[in-house]
């Protein structure tokens, strides 16, 4: 699937009704808003994977959007796309935040491969209680890669 095509489709999906506010969007990504809660779209392959705590990804968000501590912080929702291996070499570095109190808590990360629709989830949890305005997002990324895998 051709990357225009393909971030239209997952920006058709979520926009307006999940993230009503468009914040940033250019060629190959674009960022959403719906309060506190920010939806990322972007190539796996513009993701620093040497960023072990996420701060490079996050300093990208923090330039888009106002964001402090306890007053004003947004809960964010990476969702990358490109090629399974690109995304396989490099992920195991990402991980989602465990705790608040953050400008920017990265709650969800997310992998969609827009060849074969396989797909990877990860998202903020205490035991059995996951966090975050994640549910109906991945439901709708997952319906997205099955219609992939379909095709």
């Amino acid at each position: 699937m051709i990357e225009d095509e393909y971030l239209k489709i997952v920006k058709k999906a979520i926009f307006p009704g999940l993230y009503p506010k468009e914040v940033f969007s250019s060629g190959t990504e674009f960022l959403l808003r719906d309060g506190a809660y920010l939806f990322y779209c972007l190539p796996a392959s513009n993701i620093d994977y040497s960023d072990r705590n996420n701060k490079a990804l996050k300093r990208r968000v923090r330039e888009k959007v106002f964001s402090l501590p306890v007053l004003f912080e947004k809960g964010l929702f990476v969702h990358a796309y490109g090629p399974q291996n690109v995304w396989e070499e490099g992920s195991k570095n990402l991980k989602v935040d465990k705790t608040a109190l953050r400008p920017i808590i990265l709650q969800n990360i997310n992998f969609l491969d827009p060849s074969t629709g396989e797909s990877f989830n990860n998202r903020t949890s205490w035991g059995p209680v996951q966090f975050g305005f994640c549910g109906k997002v991945i439901e709708a990324i997952e319906t997205l890669g099955k219609q992939i895998q379909q095709a």
